[in-house]
């Protein structure tokens, strides 16, 4: 038995097919079979990752074909971009891609930059602008703004998975997840995001939560706790004020947080005293 190729990381370049085309491909490859063949690099797979899960997937054993990328000057990455002409995909997506692609734009220009010095000779390490700034020519690419190219670029090294993922597979908007990227950070965006899309409205979550925040109930005092209740650690007393915070500021959005202040108050005063 021929062992699975790995994937190229230039294969993660494009985003997702959506749920929908993912089983529209699968019903095609169910009735007529793996058509065009999965293409190789250096033996891994550069393009049809869902195409070979789909072959896994019914059982049908997966072509593939060796590519040089000679047209591509050696480059797996433009190759792949090459192949995404045709996709259908948002202006957040086609950002994602964009800022993926960046880096292999800059290094590109600096190869323009040691050819306009002379093959041998090294250019300047600040490269002038030949032919646009990396982030405008990878943005011009995919049809959108170098703005929208660095709103990725901030969603990327947000590190934040789920978030990225939204974006990829075109469940959350470019401009929204960059704005919650701005206010939070590290654990604290982790579990934000979390808690968004465990709601009906993720959007509308994440929007609230980086709103301006409530006023803060006055303080009480302090109950002693009753026999037999545990007391919370850090970790937990901070994810429930997370979740308390996002659900107070989507009940302001629809005006029905101060019919519940109250108990709100309540809720956020026993978090706070563990």
């Amino acid at each position: 038995m021929i062992a699975k190729p790995k994937l190229h990381p230039a294969a993660e370049i494009p985003p997702p097919l959506s749920d929908e085309d993912y089983e529209a491909l699968k019903a095609s490859i169910a009735e007529h079979g793996l058509i065009d063949a999965i293409t190789l690099f250096d033996g891994k797979v550069l393009d049809g990752r869902h195409r070979l899960r789909i072959c896994d997937e019914l059982g049908i054993e997966a072509r593939f074909e060796e590519t040089d990328l000679a047209q591509f000057g050696g480059s797996a990455e433009f190759f792949v971009e090459a192949r995404l002409s045709g996709r259908n995909m948002s202006q957040s997506q086609k950002a994602m891609v964009a800022a993926r692609m960046e880096p292999f734009y800059a290094e590109r220009a600096k190869e323009r930059q040691k050819l306009s010095q002379g093959r041998g000779v090294k250019g300047p390490e600040t490269i002038p602008d030949l032919n646009g700034d990396a982030r405008d020519e990878a943005g011009a690419a995919h049809g959108v703004t170098g703005r929208t190219v660095s709103k990725a670029k901030n969603v990327i090294a947000s590190g934040c998975k789920q978030l990225i993922d939204a974006v990829d597979s075109n469940r959350l908007d470019i401009t929204t997840a960059e704005n919650v990227c701005k206010e939070l950070t590290g654990q604290e965006l982790e579990e934000v995001v979390a808690v968004a899309f465990a709601t009906s409205d993720p959007k509308a979550a994440l929007r609230t939560a980086v709103a301006e925040p409530p006023k803060k109930p006055a303080k009480r005092r302090k109950k002693p706790s009753g026999d037999g209740e545990r007391t919370l650690n850090k970790q937990e007393r901070d994810g429930l004020r997370i979740a308390i915070k996002v659900l107070i500021r989507s009940l302001e959005a629809v005006g029905l947080y101060q019919r519940f202040e109250a108990s709100l108050d309540e809720m956020l005063e026993a978090v706070n005293n563990g």
